[in-house]
């Protein structure tokens, strides 16, 4: 199995050729992904809902091929969805919804040979530059919590003034 350490200093083409040397299987690099999910998400809330028996079924039905074959991915469930995978938008309206189908871009990354694994946290309808959704409000609260006081000062003037702006033209 490929070492966390390991699975972080290479990007995505950079995995997919350790699988194509078979130096890693589709299902080690799967693994390590899940594990760094599990490592840092409780501290941040970024990844909404993990899909490892969905991605390990596809790895086994249908090896993965192309110039991402095996590499796992996430997708913020917004405007790209993916068969029998629940998407919310980041609120009530749509919550639960799961679409029979893949969209056409979500296609394409199948194609090319990226492994869905989960999703992410999604500001409600994407109308919010940063994540505060209505069904996952932790969301926002956790990753603040991770930043450094001096740099969520510095936001917070950033958001104060941005809301002066926005009542004063």
């Amino acid at each position: 199995m490929i070492s966390l350490t390991d699975y972080s200093s290479h990007d995505g083409l950079g995995l997919a050729a350790l699988v194509a040397r078979k130096e890693v299987t589709p299902k080690e690099l799967l693994e390590a992904a899940l594990a760094g999910v599990a490592k840092v998400n409780p501290r941040l809330n970024a990844v909404l809902q993990t899909l490892p028996e969905m991605a390990a079924g596809e790895i086994a039905a249908h090896p993965p091929t192309g110039p991402f074959a095996g590499v796992p991915f996430v997708i913020k469930e917004l405007i790209l969805h993916a068969k029998n995978v629940r998407f919310d938008s980041g609120c009530r309206l749509a919550q639960g919804t799961i679409p029979t189908a893949d969209t056409e871009l979500m296609a394409r990354f199948r194609r090319a040979g990226l492994v869905l694994m989960g999703t992410t946290q999604t500001p409600e309808l994407g109308y919010n530059p940063t994540t505060e959704t209505v069904l996952e409000r932790k969301a926002m609260i956790k990753a603040l919590e991770a930043i450094p006081t001096e740099l969520r000062i510095r936001i917070n003037d950033y958001k104060m003034a941005a809301d002066r702006q926005r009542k004063h033209g």
